[in-house]
């Protein structure tokens, strides 16, 4: 083979590696687009259950609590699809770093609803008289070794526990609304855990020490003690 034959050879295997390389990142960015439209879909979804639940407040105040019924199927129903958006979230952004305009308002409108779906959700167990036990439970994607681990425990016991609602958010999410939690519940570094609204926990939370609490409030009447 001649010295112009290897030149052109070259050529044209930087051409067809440059071009795979194109595509790949197009697919990538594709792909990624779908999934934040999809995403961006189930939480339009979660703001009209949201307004639903809001709704069903107003019917409280106007027929007592009749409506009570009603507003635990919506928390329920909220609860469902909210757990299976807020995973999908994590993911992303530790998969692919997601740094686009798109994402970052949609994950901010995210963690808004799960912060409004919180105090709706403290605000039901007053107006009802319900018992239920709520975890706000506050991660980082970075720099939280010890995240994951509360995560998989918060999980882990949610599956056990009919009236557990846990709602994890981004600590360091750049909303007003979130640095105001942070500040009313002293929160400066993750993991970190509130309990009914009340009692905080500050680090790691293993599954015995949140078992006996659980325990504890509901007199041994769960499976788990």
């Amino acid at each position: 083979m001649g010295e112009k034959d290897i030149k052109n050879t070259h050529v044209t295997t930087f051409l067809l590696t440059t071009t795979l390389f194109c595509i790949g990142i197009i697919i990538g960015m594709s792909m990624t687009r779908i999934r934040v439209e999809y995403l961006d879909g189930d939480i339009s979804s979660l703001k009209e259950n949201i307004e639903a639940v809001e709704l069903g407040f107003l019917l409280t105040f106007t027929l007592e609590n009749s409506s009570c019924p009603y507003l635990q199927n919506q928390l329920d129903s909220i609860s469902e699809l909210a757990d299976e958006v807020g995973g999908r979230i994590v993911s992303l952004e530790k998969n692919e770093q997601m740094d686009n305009s798109a994402y970052i308002s949609m994950k901010k409108d995210f963690m808004l609803i799960r912060l409004k779906y919180w105090i709706l959700t403290e605000r039901f167990k007053k107006n009802c008289n319900s018992n239920l036990t709520t975890v706000l439970y506050f991660y980082s994607i970075r720099d939280c070794d010890e995240c994951g681990d509360q995560g998989t425990v918060l999980d882990y016991l949610q599956s056990k526990v009919d009236e557990l609602y846990i709602f994890p958010v981004d600590a360091f999410e750049n909303l007003t609304i979130m640095s105001t939690i942070r500040n009313i519940f002293d929160i400066d570094t993750t993991p970190s855990i509130v309990i009914d609204g009340s009692t905080m926990f500050e680090g790691l939370q293993n599954r015995e020490t949140l078992t006996q609490l659980l325990c504890e409030k509901y007199e041994n009447n769960l499976d788990i003690c």
